[in-house]
């Protein structure tokens, strides 16, 4: 395995299909995990932990500070995308949505979110993606109080 050095930050991204489409079979699932693995040590990445949904993708990664979680984001979105539809997997356009969710992990914390997003069929037994997003969001608000953030932005 490839050594990282340096500085990073743990981030947890996930991001739906388009329209939150169930378009992710298990043969997609089995292709594009392997592809995040090998596209992220390109932008000096690390993947810490990955795995889909039929409708939406968790990663937690190292992110190497000289690139944006957008950029990062949007190349494996990219790389995963072409490769999905060059090999026809899907009946229809693949399109992941423009949307993506991030939040920095606290190093102490990765070993849990690691946990969170390997067991993912189990967390979505009782949660559609939706409501995860709005967890999450629930989450920021209260730390925003405990912190006295006033505002956030989401992309």
């Amino acid at each position: 395995m490839e050594t990282f050095t340096g500085n990073h930050v743990n981030i947890h991204a996930f991001w739906p299909t388009k329209n939150i489409e169930p378009l992710i079979t298990n043969e997609i699932q089995q292709v594009i995990i392997p592809e995040i693995i090998k596209i992220l040590p390109k932008v000096g990445c690390r993947v810490l932990a990955v795995n889909t949904m039929p409708d939406h993708i968790h990663l937690l990664f190292w992110l190497n500070p000289d690139y944006s979680i957008y950029t990062v984001v949007e190349t494996v979105k990219k790389c995963t995308a072409a490769h999905i539809n060059e090999n026809k997997m899907c009946k229809k356009k693949f399109i992941w949505s423009e949307k993506i969710y991030s939040y920095s992990v606290p190093n102490d914390n990765v070993p849990e979110v690691s946990a969170i997003i390997r067991l993912q069929k189990g967390h979505h037994a009782n949660m559609t993606f939706e409501d995860e997003v709005a967890k999450h969001l629930q989450n920021v608000e209260r730390l925003m109080r405990l912190t006295n953030v006033k505002s956030f932005t989401i992309e």
